[in-house]
């Protein structure tokens, strides 16, 4: 049987997922990507749908167990029995080109619907007119067209953005920070440090800072929930304690200051993943729902990843495909790594191979912030800490050093100078 190529691109995806379908991450696309209803042949939705329904219930998906599914409803045999589901992982070849074919049949569904509203709004168009135009759009839309461009398309644009002496750059609220990076849409700025140094708490504050200028934000908490979270942003914009959020023991006032700010909050550009383990799809398909400049993922070590030969490689795709990302729609990316467990041991500062699979994250890394709580570092008290951060790796400029204070009642860390304790001259700024 000769099939038309929208329905070979349908059979395509539905063959790649049977073969692949122990690949959660591919799964996962699949079922992220498409819906039931992107499909035009029944028996290609049918499919799908069991598919969905197998895959959500955690059941084993084979050739074996869809038939047996399929029967159980009653619609192996209108869909065209064994043989039907067989020829699906005889259609390809490979599944290496997933990504190609669930685009086509994306893009195959949306010049459906344009192709039903131009017959709507014209009922009495002739067929061959509503091709025209749909050949038209086409055209326009083919990926056919190679990305190339010359100078000439964007140096005039150039020079009237250096001329206008505009700041460049996303500022983060610490000037050492912004002064030395000049962070920008499509830089990828990873913040590593040890367990309970003050990861989250570093990205909350820029997080703060970047919200108080209203500049949309997606945050992907992965280990805690979005009510959670907020209980680390709400000291930031409050004077309530952050230990009140954890217990939930608030005294009159509190109730009425969150009270006063409860419509600010909601009015935030603030875009909140719900998803502990989120996969690199997950990650990818936020980006473009919430419209964010800026994104945070904390942490990278628990994202869902791709099953590949080595734990450094699925890490390396993530970030790789990550970093497309970001350099694709123009978005600043925070992303939180933890440091291995040396630094537990001794007393030096880390360093870039001390990142977990350090040569997957710091090739696709602008920029790599260290914190690091170091015992030569004066403090003012123990309640009010001061960290040390420092640039491990920096593309766009210096390899500065600076303080946090780190107040831990109001969760707020501000820059401040560093003070070693066997400085001969102490308050000397760190450079």
């Amino acid at each position: 049987m000769n099939l038309d190529h929208e329905t070979m691109m349908e059979h395509a995806v539905l063959g790649s997922f049977l073969i692949e379908s122990s690949m959660s991450d591919k799964a996962d696309f699949i079922l992220d990507e498409l819906s039931e209803t992107d499909f035009n042949r029944d028996s290609s939705r049918r499919m799908f749908r069991v598919f969905k329904e197998m895959h959500a219930n955690e059941e084993s998906i084979d050739l074996v167990t869809v038939c047996a599914k399929l029967k159980a409803k009653g619609e192996l045999d209108t869909i065209g029995g064994e043989v039907f589901v067989c020829s699906l992982m005889d259609s390809v070849s490979t599944t290496n080109h997933i990504r190609h074919y669930a685009g086509k049949v994306r893009k195959n569904a949306v010049m459906r619907k344009i192709r039903r509203e131009i017959s709507q709004l014209n009922p009495e168009a002739e067929p061959e007119a509503v091709e025209r135009v749909m050949q038209l759009v086409q055209e326009r839309d083919t990926d056919d067209g190679v990305s190339v461009v010359t100078p000439k398309a964007f140096m005039d644009e150039l020079l009237e953005e250096c001329m206008s002496g505009r700041s460049v750059g996303i500022k983060t609220g610490y000037p050492t920070l912004d002064d030395s990076l000049h962070a920008q849409g499509g830089d990828l700025v990873v913040v590593a440090a040890r367990t309970n140094v003050g990861k989250t708490t570093f990205l909350a504050n820029i997080l703060h800072n970047l919200l108080e200028r209203n500049i949309c934000c997606l945050y992907c908490a992965t280990e805690m929930r979005p009510k959670q979270f907020m209980g680390r942003v709400l000291p930031l914009k409050t004077c309530i304690p952050a230990t009140s959020f954890r217990s939930h023991q608030f005294r009159a006032e509190d109730i009425a200051e969150m009270q006063s700010v409860t419509e600010e909050m909601k009015a935030l550009p603030l875009h909140l993943l719900d998803i502990a383990s989120p996969t690199i799809h997950e990650v990818k398909r936020a980006i473009r729902t919430s419209g964010c400049k800026v994104v945070f993922i904390d942490y990278l070590g628990r994202c869902s990843m791709a099953k590949e030969v080595t734990r450094m490689r699925e890490i390396e795709k993530f970030v790789v495909e990550l970093k497309n990302e970001c350099v694709k729609n123009g978005i600043l990316c925070f992303l939180a790594v933890q440091l291995n467990r040396r630094t537990d041991f001794d007393n030096t500062a880390p360093k870039l191979a001390d990142l977990s699979d350090s040569s997957a994250v710091e090739k696709e890394a602008d920029a790599v912030v260290f914190l690091w709580r170091n015992p030569k570092v004066k403090s003012d008290s123990h309640s009010v800490p001061v960290i040390e951060a420092f640039f491990g790796k920096n593309r766009f400029g210096y390899m500065h050093k600076w303080g946090l204070n780190f107040n831990r009642t109001t969760m707020r860390m501000t820059e401040c100078e560093l003070e070693y304790k066997d400085d001969a001259n102490p308050k000397v700024r760190a450079v």
